[in-house]
């Protein structure tokens, strides 16, 4: 098709048109992952006696809540959240792995309150998470393991390859 087509599925305006909505969401993803990773590190440098392990708890509960207030963006926030959550630790010294289990659990805990699928959720999270550790240089293999026996026990299947780091 061509520009000036009247077919507007296949027309190359509608393709120029997605794919600069898609470009704006990319950006919103790395504008998610950059707010939350600054917040994690600002409440664990803030020396409030706040765990980074209470702090992904409740940050994760607050990105599902947001999300359903919104309407709209759950595995989206859930997975650019997670990552978030992950550099943030890291960026502060913490341990990622830890962080990283703390947060599928408590994506499956905030899922359920919010009525959200937990096994759709947690499978954005894992992706987050995977792709904040191999991002930063941390090997995310013992987390995926740990995460493949938490798919199993919300009703996911363990297929081989089926949680993966992304990138």
């Amino acid at each position: 098709m061509t520009y000036g087509s009247t077919d507007p599925v296949g027309s190359e305006r509608f393709q120029w048109a997605l794919a600069a909505r898609l470009k704006a969401l990319k950006e919103l993803e790395a504008e998610i992952v950059s707010f939350v990773r600054s917040a994690v590190a600002r409440a664990l440098r803030a020396g409030d006696g706040v765990s980074a392990e209470g702090v992904v708890q409740r940050m994760m509960a607050s990105a599902l809540v947001a999300a359903d207030d919104a309407g709209a963006g759950l595995l989206i926030g859930a997975k650019n959240t997670a990552k978030g959550l992950i550099l943030g630790i890291q960026d502060t010294g913490g341990d990622a792995t830890a962080a990283a289990l703390t947060c599928a659990r408590a994506s499956a805990a905030a899922s359920q309150a919010t009525g959200a699928d937990a096994r759709d959720v947690m499978d954005s999270v894992v992706d987050g998470v995977a792709e904040a550790m191999v991002e930063s240089g941390a090997s995310p293999n013992e987390f995926l393991s740990e995460a493949a026996r938490l798919r199993v026990a919300h009703g996911r299947k363990a297929e081989p390859g089926a949680l993966h780091a992304s990138g």
